[in-house]
């Protein structure tokens, strides 16, 4: 597991969004009232590229 919170690859960018909408409708004996909310949360990473080729061997599963 992660020794610390220093360990996790953070998120590059966070986007966030949030939106409110109403509407009404009044009649004659009745009266409607709608509202409706969403809210959206957006992580983008960016895995660094490595300067050292991997380990020989890595991936291969015996099958050499």
């Amino acid at each position: 597991m992660f020794k610390s919170l220093a360990d996790i690859n953070r998120p590059k960018t966070i986007e966030m969004e949030f939106g409110i909408g109403f509407s009404a409708k009044v009649g004659v004996f009745l009266a409607a009232a709608d509202t409706e909310a969403n809210f959206k949360i957006k992580l983008t990473w960016e895995n660094p590229v490595s300067a050292t080729p991997p380990p020989v061997g890595a991936g291969s599963h015996g099958t050499e």
